[in-house]
């Protein structure tokens, strides 16, 4: 058994050795953190120590040209006197000064007000005379401009005097180009919503007389719109054959739709011209129908109307305007006025004679 005194010294040397031990772990972690540390003091690029010592946020870096450095690189990649910064450029804030000065340069460039059009039509004149080019492709005015033709409407009835010539190759005097709410037949204009054809297919109108109606009838049908409405009489000494239609067959008016033009056009290639002429059953017919316009054609004076049917023919006409076409071989029979002409004139219509040749 040892004595009490050499236990004791034993165990003073154990620990002794285990706090020197201890002591030197933790000088050297101290010496560890320490060196790592210098690494983070705030010093210029280049030096020992670590990188630059950078503040928290959004910082703008000068020098950097503009559209020069190629897109998707690294900063540094580029060229270097394009896309890197210089060792005596340092990494600034944007302040408010700088925001405001951005802001007056800008707004210097902006303009103030748009433009006058006379400005900038006598800026490019002056330039075209400083290139040498004397033509100008500018209009003179901005806007509508002057028309370059046209008609003047006439009010419902159709009164010859008020259908004008056009301007610019149109129609004659006779006239006018149709629209919404107007035709031609025979180069007369009529305005209306109802319009009726009466066309004389006696024996004298077979050929081209006959052929000729027909194209025009045809034409001045298409031009009609659909909420216009219009009906066909074909006549002779024997009867009086109005249009009909398919199963519209009972209806004395037909409105002027795509499909009842097309079936119109097809009933009018199939008349004939054969027999003598019986002018007065026709238009009194045609007056039943209490139509806004109506256009008769005939190739003959005779059999003539006397004064009676004339009156009794205005009688039923009410508003409707009459015009009248007159196929001829241009002999004049008589220096009188015709039968034909006071027609179309008691009813403010107008009366037109053809030379055509059969």
């Amino acid at each position: 058994m040892k004595p009490a005194t050499v236990q004791f010294e034993s165990s003073w040397r154990s620990l002794f050795t285990g706090g020197l031990g201890s002591l030197c772990l933790h000088v050297a972690v101290l010496i560890l953190v320490s060196l790592t540390l210098r690494g983070c003091q705030k010093v210029g690029p280049g030096t020992p120590g670590g990188e630059p010592f950078r503040d928290v946020g959004l910082v703008v870096l000068d020098g950097v040209d503009g559209g020069s450095a190629e897109v998707g690189k690294a900063p540094g990649a580029g060229d270097d006197t394009q896309t890197q910064q210089s060792h005596d450029q340092t990494s600034r804030s944007v302040s408010p000064n700088d925001v405001a000065d951005g802001q007056a340069a800008t707004s210097e460039r902006l303009p103030s007000e748009a433009p006058d059009v006379s400005d900038l039509l006598n800026m490019s004149e002056t330039e075209s005379r400083e290139s040498g080019d004397t033509s100008s492709s500018l209009p003179p005015l901005i806007g509508p401009g002057t028309p370059i033709g046209g008609v003047r409407r006439p009010a419902q009835g159709g009164g010859s005097g008020l259908i004008e010539p056009t301007e610019a190759g149109g129609a004659a005097k006779l006239g006018g180009i149709g629209g919404p709410g107007d035709t031609t037949f025979m180069n007369i204009a009529g305005v209306g919503k109802t319009f009726v054809y009466v066309i004389d297919t006696s024996s004298s109108m077979h050929g081209s007389r006959l052929k000729l109606a027909q194209s025009h009838l045809k034409k001045s049908i298409r031009m009609l719109q659909p909420n216009q409405q219009f009906a066909v009489v074909f006549y002779n000494d024997e009867y009086r054959d109005r249009l009909k239609l398919g199963r519209q067959a009972d209806r004395e008016l037909y409105f002027a739709t795509e499909l009842n033009k097309q079936l119109a056009s097809q009933e009018i290639d199939r008349r004939t011209a054969d027999r003598g002429t019986d002018h007065r059953p026709a238009l009194l017919e045609a007056l039943s129908l209490k139509p806004e316009v109506i256009y008769f054609l005939t190739d003959g004076d005779e059999p003539e109307l006397s004064a009676a049917d004339l009156k009794e023919i205005a009688r039923h006409s009410g508003r409707t305007t009459i015009h009248v076409i007159k196929f001829g071989d241009g002999t004049l029979i008589s220096r009188e006025t015709s039968w034909l002409e006071k027609l179309a004139a008691q009813s403010d219509g107008e009366f037109r004679s053809l030379k055509v040749l059969n």
